[in-house]
């Protein structure tokens, strides 16, 4: 093998090769990487590494699109690695399409990931969104609730009655009353109806 390596190794790149099943040391060799920094773009990507056969393995499940465009990354690096080999011309030119090419894959993959990942973050702000709304609606239950008990345990029109007789601070209009005056009404309801 040349000097030279195959493919630029990008992250990318190396964890498409290593997710398609290539070898640690053909990534290695194909990328020009260390195989210690191959490692860690394996452990980087969620990868699972099986010893006994030198490769990487995918430990959750992946989309279509991620193993369709990782499949095309390996086939385009294996053209890459023949054409290499070759010498002519027209393998030169080769060569430089592959290379277009394989940029192009990695730009195309780049903006699917960025979508995949935008689809999920809308997905998640559209569940907090719900469950916002529905916390909404039960304080609200909660609150109309409260007030009906509320409303049905005093009369406003003699609590407001009593309040200014006894000089206390109450709202001349609405259905709830602070509990300050509503507590004291009843306490003094309560004394005035006791039994002697």
């Amino acid at each position: 093998m040349s000097d030279a390596p195959l493919v630029v190794g990008t992250r990318g790149r190396v964890a498409a090769l290593l997710r398609y099943g290539k070898t640690v040391a053909w990534t290695a060799d194909a990328t020009g990487w260390p195989r210690a920094k191959v490692m860690d773009t394996g452990h980087a990507a969620g990868l699972r590494y099986e010893p006994a056969h030198d490769v990487w393995t995918m430990t959750g499940p992946q989309t279509p699109q991620q193993s369709a465009a990782d499949g095309a990354t390996a086939q385009v690096v294996d053209m890459l690695a023949h054409a290499r080999g070759l010498t002519s011309s027209r393998s030169r030119t080769l060569v430089a399409r592959l290379d277009a090419t394989l940029a192009e894959l990695d730009k195309l993959v780049a903006e699917a990931r960025q979508r995949d990942e935008q689809r999920a973050t809308a997905a998640r702000v559209e569940q907090a969104r719900r469950a916002e709304r529905a916390a909404k609606q039960r304080r609200q239950a909660a609150t109309i609730g409260r007030a009906r008990d509320q409303a049905a345990t005093y009369p406003t029109a003699e609590v407001r009655r009593w309040a200014r007789e006894v000089g206390m601070a109450c709202p001349g209009r609405g259905r709830f009353l602070p509990d300050a005056v509503v507590s004291a009404w009843r306490a003094a309801h309560a004394m005035t109806n006791a039994p002697t």
